[in-house]
C-alpha cells in the first residue's frame, strides 16, 4: 500500500510539473536584464540558451513543489475535519 501511495505523489509531482509548464508562460527579460543575464552567463562560461531554460524549469518546479506541499496539506487538514 505504500509503494501505491508513494507512487501516486510522484506521478502527482510529475502531473503538477508539467501542469506548471504548460499554463506558466516563461518570464520575457526586458533588454537591459537579457544583456545583464548575458554577461553573467558569459562570466562563468555557461552558455546563455542553457542558463535560461535551467532557470525556467527552477521555477516550474517550485510552482510545482509548492502546489504540492497545499495540496497535501489541505487533504490532511479534510482527513482531520472528517475524523
Amino acid at each position: 500500500m505504500k509503494i501505491t501511495a508513494r507512487l501516486c505523489n510522484v506521478l502527482g509531482f510529475i502531473a503538477l510539473f508539467v501542469l506548471s509548464a504548460r499554463i506558466v508562460p516563461p518570464v520575457w527579460l526586458t533588454q537591459r536584464q537579457a544583456d545583464a543575464l548575458f554577461e553573467f552567463t558569459q562570466n562563468i562560461g555557461v552558455d546563455y540558451g542553457d542558463f535560461y531554460l535551467a532557470c525556467m524549469i527552477l521555477m516550474h518546479l517550485t510552482i510545482a513543489t509548492c502546489a504540492f506541499v497545499v495540496i497535501k496539506l489541505l487533504a490532511k487538514w479534510i482527513v482531520r475535519q472528517r475524523a
